[in-house]
């Protein structure tokens, strides 16, 4: 008998996710925002069921990926079979990374890093912690991200950007220059919107 599979968030990029994951759907259970903090843990753990976050806010995906772990829950990492990756990269726990992105060399992805589909990961790329990159992102060669970010379907990184925490790149947006300031950008070149 196959085992459960739990899949954390019920929007969109979780209905993404299983679609390209190729799972039986009949042993996927998927947990709404408020089921999450319920979740049987003896279940999980006593039979070394997986877990993935398919959750696309980064603070959110940050306090699901804290809660499991403060439950002895380490989440799985998910690489569909048609990313391709390069030498001496090393990704973190609890990432997803959907079909046909292209990571580069000596890239650092951190833990729970969600890379949607088409995205180009230049070589030494860093990026931190509970990132989120939707589809068609291109991040340049040496582009370093902090801690929960969000960039939006087409964005384009230059080559060494640096972007601090907490900043949101909104949907085709091009990134010329270090964004400091928390908040969202947007344009060509990036503007501070919020």
């Amino acid at each position: 008998m196959e085992k459960i599979i739990h899949i954390l968030g019920d929007g969109g990029l979780s209905r993404e996710f299983i679609s390209f994951s190729n799972f039986n759907e009949n042993y996927i259970k998927i947990y709404s925002k408020t089921e999450i903090f319920k979740i049987n843990f003896q279940d999980i753990i006593q039979n070394k069921q997986k877990v993935f976050i398919a959750i696309g806010k980064p603070s959110f995906r940050k306090e699901v990926f804290e809660f499991l772990l403060a439950n002895g829950i380490k989440p799985d990492t998910f690489i569909h079979p048609t990313v391709i990756i390069g030498k001496r990269t090393s990704i973190g726990i609890g990432c997803i990374i959907q079909p046909n992105s292209i990571i580069s060399n000596d890239v650092i992805i951190s833990n729970s890093v969600f890379i949607n589909c088409n995205s180009f990961i230049g070589h030494d790329v860093v990026i931190g912690d509970y990132c989120s990159l939707m589809a068609n992102v291109n991040l340049g060669g040496w582009c370093r991200l902090n801690n929960d970010i969000f960039i939006g379907t087409g964005a384009v990184l230059i080559p060494k950007v640096k972007i601090n925490s907490n900043i949101t790149i909104g949907l085709g947006t091009i990134v010329t220059r270090n964004l400091k300031k928390e908040g969202s950008y947007f344009g060509n070149p990036a503007k501070f919107m919020i």
